[in-house]
């Protein structure tokens, strides 16, 4: 298959639940989902990450990028830098620096795409109307993660939560729709997840996860006209790392569900990565 990743890629400095700094940048962003998806990769599988980069981030990103198509990298002085603050029960707290334009992708071949995963980690990294030209180019599978298209930006660049701005139009370009809990009620006023799922799925959408953190993730879909779901829980283990789990679960699920259109499996096979992710890293 011929996989396009798009997605700003990103370097983290973390504060950890007990306050404490980590000092060491970390690669983050679209560096996660390639991170997820290399090791489910075939002889017969391309991957073609569509980002931003620049020199000195290429070191932090390592051989994960080193080891892909930079055919469609853009090169720039700086890419975006995000302080997450981890927090107990809570959504984390995330403040930008270094904030980019968007991805140019009007010159990519998505029309010789197997699949297409838009990882929206700034929230600016495509616009919709970049997207609806995407779309028109493709009948592809079409996977997005709203992410941080469910952030605003405030003084000082942190980024809150807010309502998405034409959500029914943003949903309508996508067959998948990936979001967590708190980013899934930014997307409408309704408080049912049954209800928001099944609005969800009205505008286009076939699928609609909504992770659930350490409990696991449930994919909301139709089945004979009504709105149907699926609950996956996820293994309890010793946790080395949270941050860009939701980037490995997506790039796991978007990988199996373009390979075999199976809800339910791409959805287990999407949870157990995760946890390995959360458990081991995946050399972090």
């Amino acid at each position: 298959m011929r996989l396009f990743l798009i997605g700003h890629s990103v370097v983290d400095q973390i504060i950890h639940k007990d306050g404490t700094r980590q000092n060491e940048i970390k690669p983050g962003g679209l560096w996660h989902s390639v991170n997820g998806i290399l090791p489910l990769l075939g002889e017969e599988d391309q991957i073609f990450p569509v980002t931003m980069v620049s020199d000195e981030t290429m070191q932090v990103y390592g051989r994960n990028y080193q080891s892909v198509s930079q055919e469609y990298f853009t090169w720039r002085e700086k890419v975006p830098k995000v302080t997450l603050t981890l927090l107990n029960d809570k959504e984390r707290l995330e403040d930008y620096s270094n904030l980019q334009e968007s991805l140019s992708i009007d010159s990519i071949p998505f029309e010789t795409a197997d699949g297409i995963l838009l990882n929206m980690i700034t929230g600016f990294d495509i616009s919709r109307q970049d997207l609806a030209l995407l779309r028109s180019k493709t009948s592809c599978l079409i996977y997005m993660d709203i992410h941080s298209l469910a952030r605003g930006v405030a003084d000082g660049y942190s980024r809150p939560l807010r309502k998405i701005d034409h959500a029914e139009e943003w949903l309508a370009l996508a067959d998948v729709i990936q979001c967590n809990e708190a980013e899934s009620g930014m997307l409408f006023d309704e408080a049912d997840e049954q209800k928001l799922a099944s609005r969800v799925l009205s505008c286009g959408p076939e699928v609609l996860i909504i992770t659930k953190g350490s409990t696991g993730a449930r994919a909301y879909f139709k089945h004979r006209s009504e709105t149907a779901s699926v609950f996956i829980s996820a293994e309890q283990v010793a946790v080395f790392t949270e941050v860009g789990c939701g980037d490995v679960f997506g790039s796991a699920f978007f990988f199996h569900f373009a390979k075999t259109g199976n809800v339910t499996r791409s959805l287990k096979n999407a949870v157990k990565h995760s946890g390995e992710f959360v458990k081991t890293g995946f050399g972090l």
